[in-house]
């Protein structure tokens, strides 16, 4: 493992949001700094047309426009499209990474060079920087292990049968194999909420190994009124998207989709 492209989606611009994108490319550089024997971090904005001078005039980072509707998992796939490093990982412009993380990466990649997703352990809060907790921990617990006889003893590993047990994954901060993420389909836009839940379920299906690394690597917040998932959703609702994400998965269509082929129908 080299050189990594982060890509930051990017959906609106005002003065709150470029105070937030200062503090993400901040972080970027303290960990540039902790990876420099390693490889080169590529920082990638994607964004709306018509707010990328603003963007590239903030300076620090490349920015990709495209047309079409904006939502999270049409940028990210069609910030894909622009990587041409072997791996890529997710920054949203109001959370930050712990500078060692993608140092924590690199070494824990060293005798698992199969794995396609490296996850981080999240710190969580709200966008007053209150209530926090952690995410992705579960899958670092001997209790995600499951009983059946197909599944491994390998701590941190997700497949299927330990998806059963724990859905709500969050994959920013993750840093992806391109070659796996492309071929299993990218993120399927039109999957609201259950977005990461509905990849992982693909990807496993497809014999993909992921893993929790056991490091802070990621701090997320949740919450933020204009964020692109920040929306109040019901308990029903979301049960709603992730029973779907369970029927969805196998399926091949629909899948890396990019903001000039969502049609607006399916953000809705």
């Amino acid at each position: 493992m080299k050189d990594i492209t982060i890509i930051m989606p990017v959906h609106v611009i005002d003065d709150d949001v470029k105070a937030l994108i200062a503090k993400a490319v901040e972080s970027v550089e303290a960990c540039r700094k902790e990876y420099a024997d390693f490889g080169e971090l590529k920082l990638l904005a994607v964004c709306p047309n018509d707010i990328a001078a603003e963007l590239k005039a903030i300076g620090g980072f490349e920015v990709a426009g495209h047309d079409g509707k904006t939502d999270y998992c049409s940028q990210i796939n069609e910030g894909v499209k622009h990587v041409e490093t072997d791996y890529f990982a997710i920054l949203e412009f109001d959370d930050t990474f712990n500078p060692k993380w993608f140092k924590q990466v690199h070494d824990y990649h060293y005798g698992n060079e199969t794995i396609s997703i490296f996850i981080p352990v999240n710190v969580v809060h709200d966008a007053n920087g209150e209530n926090w907790d952690y995410g992705n921990v579960m899958a670092l617990s001997p209790a995600f292990i499951t009983d059946n006889e197909k599944d491994t003893d390998e701590i941190g590993i997700i497949n299927s049968f330990r998806l059963e047990k724990m859905a709500l994954f969050n994959l920013t901060g993750a840093v992806f194999l391109k070659e796996d993420f492309v071929a299993a389909g990218g993120y399927k836009p039109s999957i609201k909420y259950a977005f990461n839940h509905e990849l992982l379920l693909r990807m496993t299906d497809r014999g993909y190994k992921m893993m929790v690394v056991p490091k802070e690597g990621y701090i997320h917040t949740v919450g933020r009124k204009d964020s692109m998932t920040a929306e109040n959703v019901t308990q029903a609702d979301t049960k709603k998207w992730f029973d779907l994400a369970a029927r969805e998965y196998a399926y091949t269509e629909d899948r890396g989709k990019t903001p000039s082929d969502v049609k607006e129908e399916e953000l809705k």
